[in-house]
């Protein structure tokens, strides 16, 4: 916009004459002004891959588009504005969100419905694998996003799949009346009826699939009714001499015919505003002359079938309008992206009088109805569908345009890849430059070359997306254009969208290929580093998708690798991950390398190059064993309580309890009451036993090893073990006799006694001993005690001082 443009929009808002002569100078009165409100737009990081409304501090995908649709918080999401963007966390590479609820079924049912203005980006360029968004079937059949009028989605470095709209089936008829037409199925991945952008990302196997005709009834009476149109906006079935009504906006089947006195009723048609309904089945007869057929002007749902003298015609089956992308009067940009494996296939005719028709399969990857579809630097190819494997294109009573650039539209399961149509004095205009378009149908879109593009099949050929690779001798190679100056292909940052003098058709550019490496080798529980299983398994993550992986690509590094092999290699192909199981042998380390060279390559026949240092497991087998049950306190006792160390050969992560040990020993008894670890220890415990009584040995035994193992769960190698003995008297010793010592004779001026006791003591000392007189028992004075000899139960004790 030129500065005597901004002046005059300035000028026209403030309300002053724009006419104004710009050569003028103006006159401006200075002044404060308040600014419009702008708010800034919300980011949302989404960190998990549940699909659920719940506070828990987690922010799920439909936390975050809901919250952007209203405006208020909803769960753990905060509120939006209206123009917000979405992204994901890095933990989430490689991993899917599985849609689990329909949050709208205005249009058939969608998982999330886009209100308002919302991007949605994957990881970032460089990442793994980008997140999956994918209809979780088990739950219901489901689109991916409904985009409301007025709505804008943004759509970045993702990947759609399994996405699945189905029409409604028709209803039967009632007695005698035709069945009603199948709805339309529209949109597996998105229906778009507001803006709709696509960018460096890939949709892949998602369908839309049309509703059953209803059978026509084979009990002829006046009371006959047609049965309902499936769909949104069916068609309601006609009564006597009453034929069934169209069915109304894009997917209501029409209602079938209702038999007459005399005549039979018409079936509903889709009409013009039924679009890819079935038609309604034509009612039985009460007379000789043939029902009539479905109503007219079927438009891409299958024609209703004629009524006869017994039954009532089948309802047509509805249309299968766009696998990936049904463009309802809405704006389609697809830049850099992948479109492969899509299906749009119409629904079954129901039962009747004459055979209905089927519904028609149109736009495997992209259906648009009175919309605008802009296609630049994309692959879409290997989709299904009757007509239009790639677009199919339709004006409809109203102005549409398709162009296509730099694009590939080929290898569809169909008569044509891509197709244009005008009805009912609609105009479509074609436009585009430098594609490559195998079959066309009222397309001419600028095609460089019609031939076979020569592609591998879908797979991870680096970036955050899965690609069609283009092969050496493809002749989309260095035919293409970039009018919008794209400076990488849809596999983003390290593969540039242009190589020598020119760039490749579609969305991949041949040449800056990346030979395939190793991402990650890791446990396949990440927590069981140390392990005694006799098998254990890597996953392993490759940078692109592989074919041929077998055991010899990989090689066993550790201590641990004695008696050790690689046992199998599970994983689908082409593919990214694969489970190695690996049977182990001895203790020590045991990880996994690759074997140089393997036998493993990409699409293109590259073979994986470079080592990578993985995930070690700890491999150990070996049992723990009681080393010793020692005694910690003095021997022999007395004691009432003793305490019996216990050592195992290794750290125990359950261990010892009271139930494990017992007691054994002859004229002792005791109580086990504690088993504690020495100083924190896992392998050192001391066990006390309590309330010992009695004379005799005591040993303490670990009888019962259950429960105790080490931390992998090694159990003890003995289920028996026998430690050392406590010998316990707790028998006081008594004296039995004093006497003279032999002749009794005092010998230079002392005398000698010989002291016996019940049992051995340690020794006998003169703080024992006292001199009495032996007639009063009194002490003696005069006399003192000598020295004393002997051991154990016998002493010789000396007392000095005595005369004559």
């Amino acid at each position: 916009m030129s500065a005597s443009e901004s002046v005059r929009n300035w000028l026209s808002r403030k309300g002053k004459n724009t006419a104004v002569p710009l050569n003028r100078p103006l006159l401006l009165n200075p002044s404060l002004e308040l600014l419009e409100d702008r708010a800034v737009p919300t980011a949302y990081l989404v960190d998990t891959t549940l699909d659920n409304v719940v506070n828990d501090g987690l922010i799920t995908l439909r936390e975050a588009v809901l919250a952007a649709n209203t405006g208020q918080p909803v769960g753990d999401a905060p509120a939006g504005d209206g123009n917000d963007q979405i992204s994901f966390a890095a933990a989430l590479a490689g991993q899917s969100i599985s849609f689990q609820i329909t949050g709208d079924s205005s249009l058939g049912n969608s998982a999330l419905a886009v209100a308002r203005n919302l991007s949605i980006e994957g990881l970032p360029q460089g990442e793994l694998v980008s997140v999956t968004l994918r209809n979780d079937s088990t739950y219901g059949d489901r689109r991916l996003f409904l985009v409301e009028p007025g709505a804008n989605l943004q759509l970045k470095d993702v990947i759609l799949s399994d996405g699945v709209a189905i029409g409604a089936s028709g209803n039967s008829g009632i007695q005698g009346g035709g069945g009603g037409g199948g709805g339309a199925g529209m949109g597996g991945a998105i229906l778009n009826q507001g803006t709709l952008t696509v960018q460096n990302s890939t949709l892949h196997k998602n369908v839309a699939w049309g509703g059953r005709g209803g059978d026509g009834n084979s009990a002829p009476s006046s009371s006959a009714k047609g049965g309902l149109g499936g769909g949104l906006s069916g068609g309601a079935g006609g009564i006597a001499n009453v034929a069934g009504q169209a069915g109304g906006f894009a997917s209501g089947g029409g209602g079938g015919g209702g038999i007459g006195a005399t005549a039979s009723g018409a079936g509903g048609f889709s009409g013009e505003n039924g679009f890819g309904g079935g038609a309604g089945g034509g009612s039985a007869t009460n007379s000789t002359t043939l029902g009539d057929f479905a109503g007219r002007n079927v438009i891409y749902g299958g024609r209703g079938g004629q009524g006869n003298l017994f039954q009532g015609g089948g309802g047509g089956g509805g249309a299968g309008l766009g696998g990936a992308i049904y463009n309802l009067g809405g704006s389609v940009s697809v830049v850099n992206s992948t479109f492969g494996f899509n299906e749009a296939k119409g629904g079954p005719a129901g039962a009747g009088g004459t055979l209905a028709a089927t519904g028609l399969g149109l736009g495997g990857a992209i259906f648009s109805q009175n919309g605008f579809v802009r296609v630049d630097n994309s692959t879409l190819a290997k989709n299904t569908a009757s007509q239009g494997g790639a677009i199919f294109a339709v004006a409809d009573g109203a102005t549409a345009s398709v162009t296509l650039n730099s694009t590939i539209a080929a290898q569809s399961d169909g008569v044509s890849d891509v197709v244009g149509r005008a009805i009912h004095t609609g105009i479509l205009t074609v436009t585009g430059k430098a594609n490559l378009i195998q079959y066309a149908d009222n397309f001419a879109a600028g095609t460089s070359s019609s031939l076979d593009p020569q592609l591998t099949n879908l797979a991870q050929n680096g970036g955050p997306t899965p690609s069609f690779a283009l092969r050496s001798g493809s002749p989309a190679l260095q035919l293409g254009a970039n009018d919008l100056g794209l400076v990488f292909d849809q596999r983003g940052q390290g593969f540039p969208r242009s190589i020598g003098s020119s760039i490749d058709i579609g969305a991949f550019e041949y040449g800056n290929n990346q030979v395939p490496q190793v991402l990650s080798i890791n446990r396949y529980f990440p927590g069981d580093q140390a392990t005694n299983a006799t098998t254990v398994e890597f996953r392993v993550v490759f940078s692109q998708s592989l074919t041929g992986v077998t055991a010899t690509d990989f090689a066993l590094v550790g201590s641990g690798i004695s008696g050790a092999t690689i046992q199998s290699v599970s994983g689908s192909e082409p593919g990214l991950e694969f489970i190695v199981t690996v049977k182990t042998g001895g203790d020590g380390s045991l990880g996994l390398n690759l074997a140089q060279p393997g036998t493993a390559t990409n699409a293109l026949g590259d073979k994986v190059q470079g080592l990578f240092a993985g995930d070690f497991y700890n491999i150990d087998k070996t049992q723990p064993a009681v080393v010793g049950i020692n005694l910690l306190d003095t021997n022999p006792t007395n004691a009432n309580s003793v305490r019996f160390a216990v050592i195992f050969s290794k750290d125990l992560a359950n261990p010892p309890a009271l139930a494990n040990f017992s007691l054994d020993g002859s004229g002792v008894s005791g109580d086990i009451s504690s088993v504690v670890a020495v100083n924190g220890s896992a392998s050192a415990f001391v066990v006390t036993v309590t309330n010992v009584s009695g004379s005799g040995n005591l040993k303490l035994n670990l009888s019962d090893p259950a429960g105790i193992t080490d931390s992998v769960g090694n159990t003890l190698q003995s289920s028996y073990f026998s430690g050392q003995n406590y010998i316990v008297d707790q028998v006081a010793p008594e004296v039995t006799s004093i006497t003279l010592w032999q002749d009794r004779q005092v010998t230079e001026g002392a005398l000698e006694f010989q002291v016996v006791f019940s049992k051995p003591i340690n020794r006998l000392t003169v703080n024992a001993l006292t001199v009495q007189a032996s007639s009063t028992g009194a002490p003696a004075p005069g006399f003192a005690l000598g020295t004393i000899s002997g051991s154990e139960s016998t002493y010789r004790v000396r007392i000095n001082g005595v005369g004559g």
